[in-house]
């Protein structure tokens, strides 16, 4: 059985986890600058059903955390490798309560 990371979770909290956190972290700048203006409250969430290796990654708007995203807010989702999944609201337990801001995400690109 896998070991699950805890549900609040945020990409800052797991980086040291990932398998190429540098690349990571450049795939999802690029995705969160394609869904629009990335300082335009866009966050992300990952995937908590994994060990935190290889997480998934969606891209909010307007994300509150600790409230499950509404259909309206979700611009895109994808995997460790940098393909497209599909994602609802109906798989919002599958992803971490806590977003992660666009700052946030290229503060990390400055230590990976």
């Amino acid at each position: 059985m896998r070991t699950r990371i805890p549900r609040d979770s945020k990409l800052t909290d797991i980086i040291q986890l990932l398998e190429n956190a540098g690349t990571c972290v450049s795939v999802l700048i690029a995705y969160m600058a394609a869904c629009g203006d990335p300082t335009a409250e866009l966050s992300v969430r990952i995937g908590i059903l994994g060990r935190g290796f290889r997480p998934h990654f969606r891209i909010l708007r307007h994300a509150v955390d600790g409230q499950a995203d509404r259909a309206e807010n979700i611009l895109a989702a994808f995997d460790h490798r940098g393909g497209e999944i599909s994602t609802g609201p109906q798989h919002n337990r599958n992803w971490s309560s806590e977003t992660n801001s666009y700052a946030e995400i290229m503060a990390l690109q400055r230590i990976v």
